[in-house]
């Protein structure tokens, strides 16, 4: 097994095993908005904490799935043209659109993210726009980490990608 397989599959791993802690976040997101639900329509006593909740919690799933869907191909895609392409052809443009969309896109959002949390850090946000000002460097350190682990299994791909090029296999 070459190096580049073996850190393909090491970050597949870890995507993977991420993906399948974040998931638990949505139940969170259900029970969230379910009390909120209940309290709002029941009880008339609305909550003030659920609606940032759910946002936040929704964006940490998010966040932490991106870098699965990237490795296992589950993105959306217009098939009914790329399967009349031969399989060699798909692999070179795999390979030029990683480098012309993915990688700028996704290393500028990485290093926007990491600063974006790195300042809550420092500062010790909050968010004043709740009425209950939750801080915000958990959350934003969460979505900074799954930006960050979507560029890593960004590389892991194209790495993948390029190796199989290169040996001239499907």
């Amino acid at each position: 097994m070459t190096a580049i397989q073996k850190f393909y599959e090491g970050v597949g791993a870890v995507t993977e095993k991420v993906s399948e802690v974040s998931k638990w976040l949505i139940l969170m997101v259900i029970l969230a908005t379910s009390y909120e639900v209940f309290m709002r329509y029941v009880l008339n006593s609305p909550t003030s904490w659920a609606w940032a909740t759910t946002q936040m919690l929704g964006a940490c799933f998010i966040a932490l799935g991106l870098a699965n869907n990237h490795r296992i191909n589950a993105n959306v895609r217009v098939d009914i043209i790329s399967e009349k392409i031969p399989s060699r052809v798909r692999a070179w443009l795999e390979v030029l659109f990683t480098l012309l969309f993915f990688f700028p896109l996704f290393v500028v959002l990485t290093k926007l993210f990491i600063q974006d949390a790195l300042f809550a850090i420092s500062i010790n946000q909050v968010d004043n726009m709740c009425a209950w000002s939750p801080i915000t460097w958990p959350f934003k350190t969460v979505v900074a980490a799954g930006i960050l682990l979507v560029l890593i299994q960004g590389i892991a791909t194209f790495l993948r990608d390029v190796t199989t090029l290169v040996k001239g296999g499907e």
